[in-house]
């Protein structure tokens, strides 16, 4: 290559002897190595399965919304509007669910 006025003169060929130097270097690289990047290819599926695995079964396995929040019938709604506390509230039910304080 020379510099002529700020230009780089590049090969005409495009230089595909170094193309090909870099594939043969792969092919030697790939046979000689093969085993080792089976491993890495088995290692990363597995790894993917058992994240699909553990994700599934922590979906399916996850307690029914009735096992948090119960299966009450009832709702109480309270009257922001006044000074009157939550507890005030709930012990002026009267149902005896409460306990007074």
């Amino acid at each position: 290559m020379s510099v002529r006025r700020g230009r780089v003169r590049r090969a005409r060929n495009g230089g595909f002897g170094a193309r090909r130097a870099v594939v043969r270097w792969a092919w030697r690289l790939f046979r000689r190595e093969w085993r080792q990047q089976v491993l890495v290819l088995l290692l990363l599926a597995g790894a993917v399965a058992a994240a699909v695995v553990a994700m599934s079964g922590g979906h399916h396995l996850a307690q029914p919304p009735q096992a948090r929040f119960g299966t009450a019938q009832q709702l109480l709604r309270f009257d922001r509007s006044g000074p009157v506390t939550p507890e005030a509230g709930v012990a002026g039910r009267g149902n005896g669910s409460a306990p007074s304080t």
